[in-house]
């Protein structure tokens, strides 16, 4: 059942992450399609000097999204700290960090960052749904019906937030 939903959350995830990229961000292959050209293009934006707070946090937080889409969370997590040490208001990274965990069974830290990334950034319906799963996951039925409902709340008829309330015999 996890797997589904762990592939919904990373396409997910990648989408307005790349709408908020610094310029320079995208002409040195950072975000590239190809995952090794992406990684060291980010490594090699991150090991450079002169790069601004903002340029680095991103960076760190590609490179990390990166190391998740390989299953590679032990590698990911460094560069999320890394990311929100730079700016502890990057809900995105608090909330790729939660995916990290999430996949690593390690739901109280996934509950954290989604929660620290939903603070942040109220209006992602996607952050409700990533913690409603985590909840789901850790057999916390009413406060998975709560977030799964709060998804529906902001995006209404989203199917796989529906079936999560159906899998807990909720309505929506």
């Amino acid at each position: 059942m996890r797997t589904p939903l762990i592939a919904l959350g990373l396409a997910c995830l990648a989408a307005p992450a790349l709408a908020q990229a610094p310029a320079n961000m995208h002409s040195p292959g950072c975000r590239s399609a190809d995952l090794d050209e992406s990684i060291a293009a980010c490594t090699a934006i991150i090991q450079s000097s002169g790069q601004t707070p903002e340029t680095l946090a991103m960076a760190y937080n590609v490179r990390g999204h990166d190391h998740v889409l390989r299953g590679q969370y032990a590698l990911a997590i460094p560069d999320f700290d890394k990311a929100i040490a730079l700016n502890p208001r990057y809900a995105f990274a608090h909330n790729t960090r939660g995916r990290a965990y999430a996949a690593m069974g390690q739901y109280d830290q996934a509950i954290a960052d989604y929660s620290q990334a939903l603070a942040l950034m109220p209006d992602f319906a996607e952050i409700p749904f990533l913690r409603a799963q985590a909840y789901e996951s850790k057999g916390m039925r009413d406060q998975a019906i709560a977030d799964y409902r709060a998804t529906l709340r902001l995006k209404p008829g989203l199917q796989d937030a529906i079936d999560g309330l159906g899998r807990l015999h909720a309505a929506p």
